[in-house]
């Protein structure tokens, strides 16, 4: 999917469409709209773009599939520590670059930080921020309250992803309610 058809982020012609819901669903809309302080129209448009980069890469016959966080985090509890880690790694260089590729259709620093964005905003990993570093380094900070194997998984996911696709070195940092993940180019290093 072409990034461009869909980016609420950009700039170009409007249309109006206009189309009849119900009074309850346009109750929600005003509701919801009102909470975030933007207008119900500018709802729709965020709710339609979400629907569209997520529809594309999660419809039927896609590899996607949708597991509640319980679930993976039960199945979580039940792996030893190393374990973990090798499941996130491998996921993150698969699945993410697999993802990455059909989303964005590139690898780089600018899709993997807007992938940690999609983590935060829309697949209830935790509260995920990102933080841009001097010479193109990255701090990727998880707080959630999964417990500690959570903790593992994720900073060993955010560590593989920022590891592979970016040739950085990182290090990371875990505890019961969060974890840190600080990357900085290779480059830098030497």
């Amino acid at each position: 999917m072409d990034d461009r058809r869909t980016s609420s982020r950009q700039e170009g012609k409007k249309v109006t469409r206009a189309f009849k819901i119900s009074k309850a669903l346009d109750e929600a809309v005003v509701s919801e709209a009102g909470k975030q302080g933007i207008t119900p129209s500018s709802f729709i448009n965020r709710l339609l773009t979400q629907y569209f980069d997520w529809w594309h890469y999660a419809s039927k016959g896609s590899s996607f599939l949708t597991l509640d966080r319980l679930v993976l985090t039960a199945m979580i509890e039940d792996i030893d520590e190393e374990r973990i880690g090798d499941i996130a790694r491998s996921i993150a260089v698969i699945s993410t670059r697999d993802f990455l590729r059909f989303r964005f259709g590139k690898l780089d620093s600018e899709t993997a930080s807007r992938f940690l964005e999609m983590l935060d905003l829309y697949m209830h990993w935790g509260d995920v921020k990102t933080f841009k570093r001097e010479g193109g380094g990255l701090e990727v900070l998880v707080k959630h309250d999964s417990g500690i194997k959570w903790s593992i998984f994720t900073s060993e996911f955010v560590s593989g992803l920022l590891s592979s696709f970016l040739d950085m070195r990182t290090t990371i940092e875990f505890s019961t309610f969060g974890c840190s993940v600080l990357a900085v180019p290779v480059r830098e290093q030497q």
